[in-house]
C-alpha cells in the first residue's frame, strides 16, 4: 500500500465513506500502526493467476453492494479491474491515480492507452508526471507529503566532525548506489570525514555484491547497511543526518527527498522527475547535472566546497526547508481534489 495513503487514511475516512481494496497480500506490518478505524477501511484480495476469478467475483460483489460515486485506481493492475468494471456498465466516474512518467512494462503500458476511454479526471503525485500525460486533457497533481517536518536545529560546523549522509529507498540497481559509493570514496579521499547510512528491501539480492565493491575501495567502515524501516518511523530519522544523497537514473516525486528537505538536510541528488522542480543546484541542493566525467567533477567540486563552508551548508539547508513551507499534506489535497470531482 502507498505510505501518503496510509498516512492520511483517518482523516480521509473521517471526510468519506472509504473503501480501500488492496489486490495483494497485505503485511502486517504495514497496518500494525494504524487506527482501528483506518484497519476497518482497508480489504483486500489475491489477484493472481490462482484467485483471479474469485477475486473479480468478490470485488464486484463488494462494488454493486457499495454503489461507489467515485473508484479511485492506483498502478496497472487497479486500473485493468476498473475497466471491467466500466465493461460491465457499472456507474461511477474513474479517476486514475499515476506516479510515474513512464511505464514499467507492457501491461502498464496498455493500462495507461486503455484509461482514456474510461477517466474523467486524472491525478498525478508530480509535474513531471502530468506533463508525460500527453493523452490527459483533464488531470491534478495530488500532494505526496505524509505530514509537515520540522527543520532540525541549526547546522554548525566543528572540527573533526563526521557527516552524517542517509539514503532511504529500495535497493536496485536504478537507485544508482554504486554512484553513491564513489561520492563517498571521493570526498573521504578530499580530506572528509564522512559516514553513510542506507536503509531499504533489498529486493534484487545486490546489497552482498556491493559489500564487496566497498571493500575494494576501501571504504566499508564508512557505509552501514540498515535494512528497511517502517514508514512512521522514517520522519524522526532525518534528524540523526545532517546530509541527504539520492543519485538515481529516474524518478517520480522521490518522497525521501522532500522530506529529507523538508527536516533541513542537504541533499545531494540527481535533478531527475520531479526533482529538478522543485530543487535549485546549489540554492536548494548539490545536484549531479549529467553522466560526463565533467558532470561529476564538478559535482565532486560543488560538495566539497559546501561541506568546508559552514556559512553555505547552514544557507542551503535553510533554503531547503523554507521550499514547503506553505505546501499542503497528501490528506488535506486529497480531500479537496474529491470535492473538486462535483464539478467534472
Amino acid at each position: 500500500m502507498e505510505t501518503a495513503l496510509l498516512s492520511g487514511i483517518d482523516s480521509i475516512a473521517s471526510e468519506f465513506d472509504l473503501l480501500v481494496i488492496c489486490l495483494g497480500k497485505i503485511e502486517d506490518s504495514v497496518t500494525a500502526r494504524l487506527t482501528e478505524n483506518a484497519k476497518n477501511t482497508i480489504i483486500s484480495y489475491e489477484l493472481n493467476t490462482k484467485h483471479i476469478f474469485k477475486s473479480l467475483g468478490n470485488i464486484l460483489a463488494v462494488v454493486n453492494k457499495t454503489k461507489p460515486q467515485y473508484i479511485i485506481t492506483s498502478l496497472w493492475k487497479s486500473h485493468y479491474i476498473a475497466i471491467f468494471l466500466k465493461i460491465l456498465r457499472i456507474n461511477f466516474k474513474h479517476i486514475p491515480f499515476i506516479h510515474s512518467t513512464r511505464s514499467f512494462h507492457i501491461l502498464d503500458s496498455l493500462s495507461r492507452y486503455l484509461i482514456r476511454f474510461t477517466y474523467e479526471i486524472v491525478w498525478t503525485d508530480s509535474r513531471a508526471t502530468t506533463e508525460s500525460l500527453l493523452f490527459v486533457s483533464r488531470k491534478r497533481i495530488i500532494s505526496f507529503i505524509r505530514e509537515k517536518l520540522e527543520p532540525k536545529p541549526g547546522f554548525l560546523v566543528v572540527e573533526n566532525l563526521v557527516y552524517r549522509f542517509l539514503f532511504i529507498g529500495r535497493i536496485t540497481s536504478v537507485k544508482r548506489l554504486d554512484l553513491i559509493f564513489k561520492f563517498i570514496k571521493s570526498i573521504y579521499d578530499l580530506g572528509i570525514n564522512i559516514r553513510l547510512d542506507v536503509y531499504g528491501p533489498d529486493y534484487e539480492n545486490i546489497w552482498q555484491e556491493y559489500q564487496g565493491n566497498l571493500h575494494e575501495m576501501n571504504i566499508s567502515e564508512h557505509v552501514n547497511y540498515c535494512g528497511s524501516i517502517a514508514p512512521d518511523l522514517v520522519k524522526n530519522l532525518y534528524y540523526n543526518y545532517d546530509c541527504y544523497i539520492q543519485l538515481s537514473e529516474w524518478e517520480g516525486m522521490s518522497l525521501s527527498v522532500i522530506e529529507a528537505m523538508m527536516s533541513g538536510l542537504v541533499c545531494f541528488v540527481t535533478p531527475v522527475g520531479e526533482i529538478k522542480y522543485y530543487s535549485k543546484d546549489k540554492y536548494s541542493a548539490i545536484h549531479l547535472l549529467g553522466p560526463s566525467q565533467n558532470d561529476w567533477d564538478d559535482f565532486v567540486n560543488k560538495s566539497l566546497e559546501v561541506l568546508q563552508s559552514q556559512e553555505q551548508f547552514k544557507l542551503i539547508a535553510h533554503n531547503a526547508s523554507e521550499n514547503w513551507g506553505y505546501t499542503m499534506t497528501y490528506a488535506d489535497s486529497f480531500i479537496e481534489a474529491v470535492y473538486e470531482l462535483d464539478n467534472i
